[in-house]
């Protein structure tokens, strides 16, 4: 059941930067943002983002036929921002190298179903992606730099200043 499953590998509370599952997985978490837990848990992972419907899985791979199309090898580190509950994370995470999908988000409770429902705590623990939870865009928090980066569906939702914010603080 997806509440086993979900305890299997974080405990509810206030986090600070650790890693979780020993050394294999990390979890960056930078803040806290509880006020959205509650509408994630009623409308649901897929629903919250948008895309509870057929559109679901045509949009994740628009996003990864979009990046190899541009050049994007199993070999490269992708950033994905705003990788929510892993629509097109969970494809690129099986597509890339273990350890070269770097998410980040502002929602954990996203991030943590998308990791039990979509993604897979075996393919988690196999491919060994790494998520920063924050909502602002501390890319540095990564143990690498990507060499691509994909934020789909974010930037209508930022004002200029954000997006400016994102865009420099990806540029570090």
């Amino acid at each position: 059941n997806r509440k086993n499953k979900l305890s299997s590998f974080w405990t509810v509370g206030h986090f600070q930067p650790r890693s979780v599952l020993g050394n294999k997985n990390l979890i960056w978490v930078a803040t806290m943002n509880n006020s959205n837990s509650e509408r994630i848990r009623v409308m649901g992972h897929r629903g919250f983002v948008g895309g509870d419907a057929l559109l679901w899985d045509e949009i994740g791979k628009l996003q990864i036929d979009f990046l190899k199309s541009e050049g994007l090898l199993s070999r490269h580190t992708l950033v994905d921002i705003a990788c929510g509950s892993l629509r097109a994370g969970k494809l690129f995470i099986n597509y890339l190298e273990s350890g070269n999908y770097l998410g980040i988000d502002k929602e954990i409770d996203l991030i943590i179903y998308g990791i039990a429902d979509e993604l897979g705590i075996s393919t988690f623990t196999e491919k060994r992606p790494i998520f920063v939870v924050s909502a602002d865009f501390e890319f540095s928090k990564f143990p690498r730099r990507p060499d691509y980066a994909i934020a789909q569906s974010l930037l209508t939702h930022l004002t200029a200043e954000d997006i400016y914010r994102c865009f420099k603080a990806l540029r570090k």
